[in-house]
């Protein structure tokens, strides 16, 4: 491992993971678990600096003409530590991003299911207060719920009382047929 950074394995509860994955996929969890932990099994042996070189064994041992390539790369190799970055974690943001527009898509969704809520709740006890059925008139039927009461003084109805004999849909008009001329 370059960089002289102590690596720090992320926070994986496994358990919540166990716990929330489907039966049939429990396990390619189980393997992937295992293949994570040989991961960090491997980078934890890494050093944390990349290895020493004694320099001077190349220069003693190469050519005049060559002791140029052995410099150049020696400064290559120690701008290296140095350069390597830490692996970069693109998700981490995108996820932290994700997290704010859903807690605020919870927080809208909380404040309308308290809304609608309280709403039902105001039904309920102004049903609960309500007279029963059994005992209710025509009239407190009407005033209790005037859209679904017959109403026989504004809207008179026919027997049978449904929708279709009520007149309230044109009859169906049938095509009319042309007269053919007969040959003579």
């Amino acid at each position: 491992m370059s960089c002289g950074k102590k690596f720090v394995p992320p926070i994986i509860s496994y358990l919540d993971l166990f716990k929330r994955c489907p039966k049939d996929q429990v396990k390619h969890l189980k393997a992937m678990h295992n293949k994570h932990r040989e991961y960090l099994k491997r980078v934890e042996k890494l050093p944390p600096r990349l290895p020493e070189i004694k320099w001077e064994d190349y220069k003693d041992n190469v050519r005049e003409e060559d002791l140029c390539i052995v410099c150049e790369f020696e400064d290559r190799y120690r701008s290296l530590d140095a350069s390597i970055p830490f692996p970069l974690d693109p998700y981490s943001e995108k996820i932290d991003c994700m997290k704010k527009e859903y807690k605020n898509e919870v927080h809208y969704f909380n404040k309308a299911s308290e809304a609608a809520i309280q709403v039902i709740e105001k039904e309920k006890k102004r049903i609960a207060d309500m007279v029963d059925f059994e005992d209710m008139t025509l009239e407190e039927f009407r005033d209790n719920w005037p859209d679904k009461a017959i109403d026989p003084i504004k809207k008179p109805t026919f027997w049978p009382h449904t929708p279709e004999d009520q007149g309230l849909h044109p009859p169906e008009t049938k095509p009319k047929l042309k007269k053919q001329k007969s040959k003579k």
